[in-house]
């Protein structure tokens, strides 16, 4: 979909998206107060695939590579997070607690993502802008992923700068430990990037995208690599069904929990604002495509997709995924079968309905050991990115409690044998390419 112009939205639209990106305007200063612990963000700008916008990065660089305690450095695992805000509000600052945490926690390298949004840049923008900073992470000899890798080492010194500027040749980027976050309209994003579309599903919408259908389909960008640990998904209270407006979602179905939907009328609600502007970013007659709402997949959907590789392959991946093109077609899921998902649900939320459905989905397809439930009571959407002075005692210890939850789960995800789940072997692997090309993963 084309980029809109200002001038081209109606007055309506113009004014409400105006208050509503206020908070963007925020000095970068208010870290000081929201995430005292550090690190602070560097903040580098990616070429978008068309050669001519830039994706802004918010980096948090851990103290394992700023300030290595014995001086020597290992390449950081990563987290790649997505703010909020319904596709048309919300920007990185908001995630400085979470990411500095990660970074701290994990020794990770922790990229939150400034996506094009709405009502400028429609659907799916936002998810062209996750795939490309994702394929940079992976891909260390692409343009983008040069570049990205260059801009973080330009924030760097000491020990880890003076290693790569004598010739260390290893990778800054861990891609065998990679995560992905998100929170509301960014844990669709997040979903979205373990999840197969097969062509069959795309066709109807052909007409009103206005591109050709390729035949391999939308494709995850994760790579399908047997030998190397499965990417961990950490989805916090996501929209997995875009054909509702926010005020035709069913309320919250906790006990004692209040009716959102019912809720006293406020300016939000007032003026119309989360409706209208959720039209902005995906019209009703897209709303059902599976990229806007990825609940509607069916998990076990089955798919053929040609995948890019992404060098180096490791000595025991050539045999098999070595391919002079570069390219892999496989048969998988429309899940993601190497991605291992937390999935956090508050109760007073209008969207845990949608989360529960799709949580029971999940199971019903068998697919079940792929997916961890959080669910957490007493607390509203959105209580994660709030400042700690705005909550209560019952809502702080909550928020970093479900953050620690995403900490130990991507260890888990990422120290899978010590969990029990064994790698298949090489002869495992190769036996099932021979018979049907398909990657499995045993549970």
């Amino acid at each position: 979909m084309s980029r809109r112009s200002w001038t081209s939205l109606p007055f309506s639209v113009q004014w409400r998206s105006a208050l509503v990106k206020l908070p963007r305007f925020v000095p970068t200063q208010v870290l000081n107060f929201t995430n005292p612990e550090g690190p602070y963000p560097v903040i580098l700008n990616l070429t978008g695939r068309d050669g001519k916008h830039k994706i802004p990065l918010y980096v948090f660089i851990p103290p394992s590579l700023t300030h290595p305690p014995d001086g020597s450095w290992e390449p950081a695992p990563i987290v790649l997070d997505f703010h909020g805000g319904g596709f048309f509000l919300g920007g990185c600052l908001e995630q400085a607690p979470f990411c500095a945490l990660m970074a701290r926690r994990l020794g990770a390298i922790v990229i939150s993502v400034d996506y094009r949004m709405a009502p400028a840049d429609p659907f799916p923008a936002a998810l062209e802008d996750a795939e490309d900073v994702l394929r940079a992470i992976f891909d260390s000899t692409s343009d983008s992923g040069k570049q990205l890798r260059s801009g973080i080492l330009a924030n760097l010194y000491g020990p880890v700068k003076n290693a790569k500027e004598e010739g260390d040749e290893r990778d800054l980027l861990d891609t065998d430990r990679v995560a992905i976050s998100g929170f509301s309209s960014g844990a669709n994003i997040a979903l979205n990037l373990g999840m197969h579309i097969p062509e069959t599903l795309l066709k109807p919408f052909e007409h009103i995208m206005g591109t050709p259908t390729s035949k391999s389909g939308w494709p995850s960008p994760i790579p399908h690599y047997p030998q190397r640990r499965p990417v961990a998904l950490l989805i916090f209270y996501a929209p997995f069904d875009l054909r509702l407006l926010p005020s035709e979602r069913p309320p919250a179905p906790a006990p004692n929990a209040p009716n959102v939907s019912e809720a006293p009328p406020n300016w939000w609600n007032s003026m119309n604002i989360g409706d209208l502007l959720a039209e902005t970013y995906v019209s009703r007659e897209l709303s059902a495509h599976p990229r806007a709402s990825p609940g509607l997949l069916d998990p076990n959907h089955e798919v053929e997709v040609e995948m890019d590789l992404y060098p180096p392959l490791k000595a025991e991946e050539s045999e098999t995924l070595n391919t002079p093109d570069r390219k892999m077609t496989t048969k998988s899921t429309a899940l993601h079968p190497f991605t291992r998902i937390l999935l956090v649900l508050p109760a007073i939320d209008n969207l845990t309905v949608q989360g529960e459905e799709w949580a029971s989905k999940v199971d019903k397809a068998g697919r079940g050991a792929q997916l961890s439930v959080r669910r957490v009571e007493g607390v509203r959407h959105g209580w994660t990115q709030m400042p700690d002075g705005w909550l209560k005692e019952s809502e702080r210890q909550s928020k970093w409690a479900v953050f620690e939850d995403a900490v130990q789960f991507s260890q888990q995800v990422w120290n899978r044998e010590e969990s029990g789940t064994e790698r298949p072997s090489q002869a495992e692997v190769n036996e099932d390419r021979r018979q049907s090309a398909q990657v499995q993963m045993s549970q």
